[in-house]
């Protein structure tokens, strides 16, 4: 008779205890008082430079991270940030909230996540929420061109914006260059030797849709070609609305040879309807995408793309939250990361 064993498994308190240093380890190492020790590592006027200095150092060795949950308790403010997002079913969210996670927990942050699907009662919604029950501060990636919540979130908390950019507001964000991706994209057509390139979007009054189809416009005018409009459309960032839009699209007698997608998934959903149309890819339909998700990568997609480093954006994002913070009196901090062309087969070009 088989007999299952349980291995034994520690209680939760005593996994915490060795995992986490407090103040006490380090004023047990360096000979000093808790509250000598508390008070250098708040960098407190009261202790000398040259002993501030050592017990950061030992605190360092250590590895000890300041408790943000009894340091949010004492302040009435939560250790924990929050991060407005479109959709996590999107892949482009779920790795950008990944990014996030992954640099908040190293700060001994928790995250509060709010999908917002792009709909302005839910943002408005959350951004409230968050306001009241004083988080710590917040990232968002799901903003209008022109948003009166942001701006007011703006007043109340630290905050950044991801892969957004907002002009109308001095407002911190991480982002990418959206314009000059769009550019890219569309000029790798352009140098396979189409001239009929359309473009299907995500929601128009976002800054990222909006700044990749002006990158399109830029690099049809620099190489004077013609714009039109009926080659044009706007919808959501996925996949159901690039299989709708682009049924549309390529049902026209005078269909582009080419198109930009302002998305992978919107690129994905586009080559579904060019199947059912009977076009093979990328012989009677090229298709750039935007975003470099994992799925553009598989063997039977091979979706040619612009990448904006997801993870990272999501990580630096909350890097620089934390600094915000940490020194309410920082100048804005907008970064802007380079785009990046991935070459794959859906243009026929490797």
């Amino acid at each position: 008779m088989a007999h299952l064993i349980s291995p034994k498994v520690k209680p939760v308190e005593t996994i915490v205890s060795e995992t986490m240093v407090t103040i006490k380890d380090i004023a047990k190492t360096t000979g000093f008082s808790v509250a000598t020790v508390s008070r250098a590592l708040n960098d407190s006027a009261l202790i000398s430079l040259e002993t501030r200095q050592k017990i950061k150092r030992v605190a360092e060795s250590l590895h000890y991270h300041k408790n943000r949950i009894a340091q949010g308790l004492n302040k009435g403010n939560l250790s924990v940030i929050g991060l407005l997002i479109s959709d996590i079913t999107n892949p482009f969210n779920a790795e950008a909230v990944r990014g996030v996670e992954d640099a908040a927990q190293k700060h001994g942050y928790g995250v509060i996540l709010c999908n917002t699907d792009e709909i302005y009662e839910k943002e408005a919604f959350y951004a409230e929420f968050l306001s009241t029950h004083r988080v710590a501060g917040a990232i968002v990636t799901s903003a209008m061109l022109q948003d009166p919540i942001i701006a007011r979130l703006h007043q109340k908390l630290p905050m950044l914006l991801l892969s957004r950019i907002m002009n109308e507001i001095d407002i911190n964000y991480v982002a990418c260059d959206d314009f000059e991706g769009g550019k890219i994209a569309v000029e790798h057509l352009i140098d396979l030797g189409h001239k009929r390139i359309g473009f299907i979007g995500g929601p128009r009054d976002t800054a990222p849709c909006s700044s990749r189809f002006l990158g399109y416009r830029q690099a049809l005018k620099d190489h004077k070609l013609s714009y039109r409009k009926a080659w044009v459309d706007f919808g959501r960032f996925d996949h159901k609305s690039g299989y709708q839009l682009g049924c549309e699209l390529l049902r026209k007698k005078n269909r582009p040879s080419a198109i930009f997608a302002a998305s992978d998934f919107i690129a994905i959903g586009v080559m579904e309807a060019a199947a059912e149309a009977g076009l093979a890819i990328p012989e009677d339909l090229a298709i750039v995408g935007y975003d470099n998700v994992f799925i553009g990568a598989l063997s039977q997609i091979q979706l040619t793309t612009v990448s904006q480093s997801i993870r990272k954006m999501g990580n630096l994002a909350a890097e620089s939250l934390f600094k915000i913070i940490d020194n309410p009196g920082l100048p804005p901090v907008q970064i802007t990361i380079p785009s990046q062309l991935v070459i794959r087969g859906s243009c026929g070009s490797t």
